[in-house]
């Protein structure tokens, strides 16, 4: 599909997976002029810190040239020579990897890719390596390099011209033109890191943008991308409804265990149970509207619990509680006398249904103000 159409910024799973497959931002140029840069700058101290070995490395040779030559005399040459070289290597070593760690570390976090580090036989492809190399964005690396080149230059170029004219110009004793030399390329070597780590770092940031822009999407591929990830509609409607029957069939199986079910008449059904020595308040075991209504009274009539004909507190109970909870305190009078009316049925009575009206001052306003707004 043409860029034109991905107008999407990517999403976190689109990241993580280029990320997997090795499309990090990243620019190697940062690594090498940052390490250049630290050396430049601790380069002096590690000399300073070597200078003795160096000296004693010195000594040994000239021992081992003015010396006749003997066993001890080679080894202690080749002891000496082997320590600073050892020493040398391995401070630089160190600052090396310190430095490619942290400004590895800096870019793109700690990111191992094995797909980019095993061997592929697109990579052997000719036509392919030709197609990569004549394509736009080399060119466009191209034209990159050639512009840091000439700025690194051109930098380079005024930091040394009044090092070189003054040298060139024989007015400096030896020692001071080394001194001015040593200077100079220091000099030399901190500017320049310093300009190329700066390119560097606008490099990387450039790669990221287009890193971004190459994980662009359009809405249909958001679309299914979060179909991927939440579950098809259709599949988790079906689910959600299999849930709902579920549940339905664990009420109806409460509703015989009930002491009575509230109804109004037709359009609302509640089933309350009540167990002195478990509950602690009277509970609502199943409650529902229009057809699971006419449910739970048939269910309640075939497990012969009272149904009675209450309509205020019907409606109340449906507004009020939740199937598996206690009824609130400000029910417990309007229940307690509901409760009553129906232990006090004669056991004739307890297969029809009956009456009872529930007094309006028995039962909270803001319950009675919310029955009041159902249909």
């Amino acid at each position: 599909m043409s860029k034109a159409g991905r107008t999407e910024k990517p999403t976190p799973k689109r990241k993580k997976e280029a990320r997997k497959d090795g499309k990090i931002a990243r620019s190697p140029e940062v690594s090498s002029w940052g390490l250049l840069f630290v050396l430049g700058y601790v380069g002096p101290y590690i000399f300073h810190y070597l200078t003795p070995y160096f000296l004693q490395m010195v000594y040994g040779w000239e021992n081992l040239r003015a010396s006749s030559l003997t066993a001890g005399l080679a080894l202690n040459a080749l002891f000496y020579g082997l320590r600073t070289f050892i020493y040398g290597t391995a401070i630089v070593a160190g600052v090396g990897f310190v430095v490619a760690f942290a400004t590895t570390v800096g870019q793109s976090g700690v990111a191992i890719n094995w797909k980019n580090v095993l061997p592929k036989t697109s990579r052997l492809s000719v036509i392919g390596n030709v197609k990569k190399v004549v394509s736009p964005n080399s060119l466009f690396e191209l034209g990159k390099s050639i512009l840091k080149l000439v700025i690194t230059a051109g930098v380079g170029w005024m930091v040394v011209k009044s090092q070189v004219m003054t040298l060139a110009s024989g007015q400096l004793s030896l020692s001071e033109a080394v001194t001015n030399t040593v200077n100079g390329s220091l000099a030399l070597v901190r500017t320049l890191s310093l300009v190329g780590l700066a390119l560097g770092i606008m490099d990387f940031f450039h790669q990221r943008y287009r890193l971004i822009q190459s994980l662009y999407m359009t809405k249909q591929e958001i679309k299914d991308e979060m179909r991927e990830m939440d579950g098809d509609p259709l599949v988790k409607a079906r689910i959600r409804r299999l849930q709902r029957q579920l549940s339905r069939s664990r009420m109806m199986a409460a509703v015989s265990e009930a002491d009575v079910v509230v109804v109004n008449p037709t359009h609302y059904a509640v089933a309350i149970a009540y167990r002195p020595g478990t509950h602690g308040a009277p509970v609502v075991v199943a409650k529902g509207t229009g057809y699971v209504a006419q449910k739970i009274r048939e269910v309640a009539e075939s497990s012969s619990v009272p149904v009675v004909r209450d309509v205020v507190l019907a409606r109340t109970l449906y507004a009020g509680c939740k199937v598996g909870t206690q009824i609130p305190a400000t029910l417990f009078v309007a229940v307690a006398k509901l409760l009553a009316f129906v232990y006090q049925l004669s056991q004739m009575a307890r297969y029809y249904e009956t009456n009872h009206s529930t007094k309006l001052r028995d039962l909270p306003e803001d319950l009675l103000e919310k029955v009041s707004q159902m249909t």
